[in-house]
Order: structure tokens, then C-alpha cells, then sequence
């Protein structure tokens, strides 16, 4: 796999568990209460962060001349 493709990878992953994170927060909360809502959706967004933190790493790096992104 292409570095380019990992790294639309990595947003599309961001973005798809940042929606999933608060799509299962929010609709958790009416059933099992705030906390334990917030304790389900980490997950989404602990995967989130990891990946939003890889494809700003990398962007960063290509920019700064290190990596190619081809």
C-alpha cells in the first residue's frame, strides 16, 4: 500500500470513528445513562485521535521535505 493511501486511509478512519464515537455516545445516553455512554465510546475516539495523530505526522513530514508522499 502507497504511502498516499494510508494516509486518505487515516483520515477516512478519523473521520468515520469520530461520527461513530458520537453517534454511540448520543444514542447510548438515553439507555444507560452519561457515564457509561462516554466509557462505550472511547474506543472510537482513542482510534480516532491515533489516526488523526498518524496522518498529521505524516503530513507534516512530507511537507518538511523528509518523506515523499508517492
Amino acid at each position: 500500500m502507497r504511502r498516499r493511501d494510508r494516509l486518505v486511509a487515516a483520515a477516512v478512519v478519523t473521520l468515520i470513528a469520530t461520527l461513530c464515537g458520537f453517534l454511540v455516545m448520543g444514542t447510548s445516553r438515553g439507555f444507560v445513562g452519561y457515564r457509561t455512554a462516554r466509557l462505550l465510546s472511547v474506543p472510537f475516539i482513542v482510534l480516532a485521535a491515533a489516526s488523526a495523530v498518524y496522518a498529521f505526522s505524516v503530513s507534516v513530514l512530507v511537507y518538511a521535505g523528509v518523506l515523499e508522499l508517492g
